[in-house]
């Protein structure tokens, strides 16, 4: 168990870091082009990671099953670096931790689970927390559209996300690791890489040498994180391991004050806390 719990740890601090090194890139390229680019290089990461462990070849009920997968990695990819590109990332991330919030909303109202007074004590925290983390935002009675923007894509991209790690628990105890990052990568590369060519002109910009490096370590740290997310959950039940996607919050700030001088206000720590608290009481109802 322990040694599950520290995979999970460690793939937070990949993915929080491949978070970082997006929102350096949202200020350059489109939204589209990014998640394309992480995806592309994702591919090839993976690709190489099989030719070298050589997996057992996977079945095609396999490959069905995990595509649902990608289907939610474009929708989730998109607008949570869309958030990265209007919100401060130690704020991203903060408000990202309302994904357990979320599933536990989603299954009420879409699935009639039962209801209880803990239950709505423990969302309503989590709602307070999220209107402390971007209140600074909205100063002065004027909101600001980016703030509001950022704040809409994150509670989107959580929703997605969220659903896709029931997914992923679904499948990880069935399917080789690689693999489902295979598929996790690939597919949503094949969706993108067909939908760009059909949409209006400015959603791919001129790259150069630096940039390819740039989207080349955006790719191998979300292979990276994903491959160590998929075998910490192959392990040990999710719910568990829940605690360590609240390091999110030291990553975050860690990497935010490294890499864009960012300080997080005291209103996105106390937020992030009650979202914590929420999150933790709400999966364990």
């Amino acid at each position: 168990m322990s040694g599950a719990f520290a995979l999970a740890v460690t793939s937070v601090g990949l993915l929080a870091g491949m978070d970082a090194l997006v929102k350096a890139q949202a200020a350059l390229f489109p939204v589209v082009q990014i998640a394309c680019l992480r995806f592309t290089f994702g591919s090839l990461a993976i690709l190489i990671a099989i030719a070298i462990a050589r997996p057992p070849r996977p079945r095609l009920e396999t490959v069905i099953a995990n595509s649902w997968r990608a289907v939610l990695g474009v929708s989730t990819s998109i607008t949570f670096y869309y958030a990265l590109g209007r919100l401060p990332l130690a704020e991203t991330l903060a408000l990202s931790l309302l994904s357990p919030c979320v599933t536990v909303l989603f299954g009420m109202l879409l699935l009639r689970e039962s209801v209880s007074r803990p239950l709505l004590i423990a969302l309503g925290i989590g709602f307070l927390g999220m209107l402390l983390i971007v209140a600074p935002n909205f100063g002065h009675g004027h909101a600001s559209v980016a703030a509001l923007e950022g704040t809409l894509a994150v509670l989107i991209s959580t929703l997605t996300y969220s659903l896709s790690l029931v997914l992923l628990r679904s499948r990880a105890t069935r399917d080789h690791p690689l693999i489902i990052v295979a598929v996790q990568n690939i597919g949503p590369m094949l969706i993108l890489s067909a939908l760009i060519p059909l949409g209006p002109a400015g959603l791919w910009l001129p790259l150069h040498a630096s940039d390819l490096l740039n989207f080349a370590g955006i790719g191998t740290l979300g292979v990276c994180g994903h491959l160590v997310l998929a075998r910490a959950y192959s392990l040990a039940p999710a719910g568990r391991m829940a605690p360590a996607d609240y390091t999110t919050l030291v990553y975050g700030a860690i990497y935010g004050y490294l890499f864009f001088g960012e300080i997080p206000a005291w209103t996105t720590i106390a937020g992030g806390l009650l979202i914590v608290v929420s999150s933790f009481s709400a999966t364990r109802r």
